[in-house]
């Protein structure tokens, strides 16, 4: 199955060859296929049932060698298939440690979206942001944390979050990475109107997420809950020092996006809270 040998494969699979059968590692034809980004074979060898759960004995499997290979289709194909991404191997690892370890973006991604649990952690107590921050994949630390992984935890073998675990070269990017990742995950709460998560963030606290960080267009969290029209997460961001005026890159406010976006309720808390109504934007609304 490792070198693309589809009509083999069928041929075999005709003959009665056992889609499960194991070497004696443990390894299976759709671990190979995986891990060497077949996706004809993978398709195949799913159609007859190859159970895409199976592990060697290292507990790896077929999801873990896609995802660290970066073969994104595949890595689609098994979790259409309801593989596990939760699966650990002799060492703790899961599918989404394997692709965070190698920065395989898209493939955290499409974990993560099947619901890939974000914080497991390894024998070493390590998740899959130690892996991403330790090898410096920005963009991957960036995802991660903006699906809540928790910065705190520490690893067993020398008590390191995350950010310790960076390359001093990389230490940098790596922090602003975590701080746009918590950005996101802020304006997600807020948009929802998730004020328990805004909680759990700890926003506008001393230790917490800033609660005027500003996106690459400027805005707060205040103008995505505005524009949702989320007074409860208003109410909270304001309570825990919101500035009430920021305004984006074209000079909005919470305030406009609230009347732009018709949110009565909202636009009068925010009036209370003291938002200029005179204030104008760059195009002069």
């Amino acid at each position: 199955a490792a070198h693309d040998h589809l009509e083999l494969v069928r041929e075999l699979l005709t003959r009665g060859a056992s889609v499960g059968l194991q070497s004696s590692l443990g390894y299976t034809a759709l671990m190979s296929a995986a891990g060497y980004d077949c996706l004809s074979i993978v398709l195949v060898l799913l159609q007859h049932s190859a159970n895409p759960d199976l592990q060697s004995i290292s507990g790896y499997t077929a999801l873990m060698s896609a995802a660290g290979g970066g073969h994104e289709a595949c890595v689609k194909a098994l979790l259409r298939a309801k593989a596990d991404p939760d699966l650990q191997d002799i060492e703790g690892d899961t599918a989404l440690h394997c692709a965070a370890n190698f920065g395989r973006l898209e493939a955290v991604q499409y974990l993560l979206q099947s619901r890939a649990t974000v914080d497991v952690p390894d024998d070493l107590n390590q998740t899959a942001l130690h892996y991403a921050a330790a090898h410096g994949h920005a963009a991957v630390v960036r995802e991660l944390v903006s699906h809540g992984a928790d910065l705190r935890l520490t690893s067993a073998n020398g008590d390191n979050t995350p950010l310790d675990m960076a390359p001093l070269s990389h230490r940098a990017a790596i922090r602003a990475a975590i701080e746009e990742g918590q950005l996101d995950t802020v304006k997600k709460a807020a948009e929802q109107g998730d004020v328990a998560e805004l909680r759990r963030l700890r926003v506008g606290e001393e230790c917490g997420v800033p609660v005027d960080a500003t996106d690459s267009y400027g805005m707060t969290a205040l103008h995505s809950a505005a524009a949702k029209g989320q007074l409860k997460a208003v109410q909270y961001l304001l309570q825990n020092g919101a500035t009430v005026d920021v305004p984006d890159n074209d000079r909005y406010t919470a305030l406009h996006i609230a009347a732009i976006t018709g949110q009565a309720a909202v636009a009068r808390e925010l009036v209370l809270q003291g938002a200029d109504p005179r204030l104008t934007s760059n195009d002069g609304n």
